[in-house]
């Protein structure tokens, strides 16, 4: 009996530890204790370099040279990486030289050239995956290295946050180097994912005026929590012209009485075309995935239409059948959300850009 008892205790043990611990989380702490380490290990190395080499090749301006490798496409053709700036390219070289420290590694400095060369191989990111967005990047010109962070406890908002105590200009990626503002910030869009409602989700467009508002609820799908920095409206039409724009913001809630998220308010503006429109954040904004928010809309510098899902019954749309608020001021998008609520979605197809981690 005792042993059954003791066998009992260290089970529950072993759960309580399994709990705590969240080895999926440990690892990647202990990955992304390694990227902090390779990077901070290069940028001395680099500093030690120029000052035995004053005249040692960094690389090429507007370069942007990835860790991973590419066995058909120098610039990094192989892949679905972020848009860089016009004038900018990816460099990429083969598996076979990429940890070559002989300047045809994925850093092109030929460290062999030093009289002491400090490297044997070159560091690559432990996962190295481009759709995860985990891998490093480098930029010449001075210089600034990259990495993603994959790990709660080192990402923007962690108890050991780096992404935003470097110094750097990225909300997203841990930066280090002699000039932190080097890289383009569009490489910090390969550790966010666009989420937004079905284009379907539309049965009429319905013109509401200059002054209407609209207040749509919207249950962002997920677990966990994850940062917003972008907001995006899809246009039903052609009636928010090239000058016109409109207003929206979050609202941290379900229904009336929610109040505005701070810094969530912004102006996207109109391009005269069907399609999406999107503005940038102030700032990201922590959000917990799975919970619902409600999403303001209106009102227009000019006439605008918008798209209405009649019965709220568009099964792409979530939560369905909850309805949307609304109001008629002056004053722009209200402080909170309204009681005043019709049974169809007016302004539904939505959509934000936030962070995957």
């Amino acid at each position: 009996m005792e042993l059954l008892i003791v066998i009992g205790i260290i089970a529950i043990l072993a759960t309580i530890t399994l709990i705590v611990l969240n080895p999926a989380e440990v690892s990647k702490q202990t990955r992304d204790a390694k990227r902090i380490s390779e990077l901070k290990t290069v940028d001395q190395v680099l500093s030690f370099s120029i000052s035995q080499n004053p005249d040692i090749y960094l690389g090429s301006s507007s370069v942007v040279y990835t860790s991973l490798p590419d066995n058909l496409d120098i610039n990094c053709g192989s892949y679905s990486l972020p848009s860089l700036p016009v004038g900018w390219n990816y460099r990429c070289v083969g598996q076979s030289v990429l940890r070559s420290v002989d300047g045809t590694g994925w850093l092109p400095i030929n460290f062999e050239s030093l009289s002491s060369p400090p490297f044997s191989a070159l560091p690559v990111d432990p996962i190295n995956d481009a759709d995860l967005g985990l891998y490093y990047t480098y930029v010449a010109g001075s210089w600034e290295l990259n990495a993603g962070m994959e790990s709660g406890k080192y990402s923007s908002g962690g108890s050991r946050d780096v992404v935003n105590a470097d110094g750097g200009d990225s909300d997203f990626l841990l930066e280090v180097g002699s000039n932190l503002n080097l890289v383009p910030t569009e490489i910090s869009n390969r550790l966010t994912v666009d989420v937004k409602v079905a284009t379907s989700c539309k049965n009429l467009v319905y013109s509401p005026g200059s002054n209407n508002e609209f207040y749509n609820p919207w249950t962002i799908s997920g677990s966990g929590t994850s940062q917003i920095i972008k907001i995006w409206y899809w246009q039903p039409d052609t009636s928010l012209a090239i000058g016109e724009s409109i207003q929206m913001a979050i609202y941290g809630g379900s229904g009336a009485g929610a109040a505005m998220i701070s810094g969530s308010l912004v102006t996207l503006s109109g391009t005269g075309a069907i399609g999406w429109i999107s503005a940038d954040l102030p700032s990201p904004i922590s959000i917990t995935l799975g919970q619902t928010y409600v999403f303001g809309i209106g009102p227009s510098s000019g006439g605008y239409n918008i798209a209405r899902d009649l019965g709220s019954d568009c099964s792409s749309y979530s939560p369905t059948g909850q309805g949307s608020y609304y109001a008629s001021t002056s004053g722009g998008l209200d402080s909170s959300v309204p009681a005043s609520s019709y049974t169809d979605l007016y302004g539904s197809i939505i959509g934000i850009t936030r962070t995957t981690n």
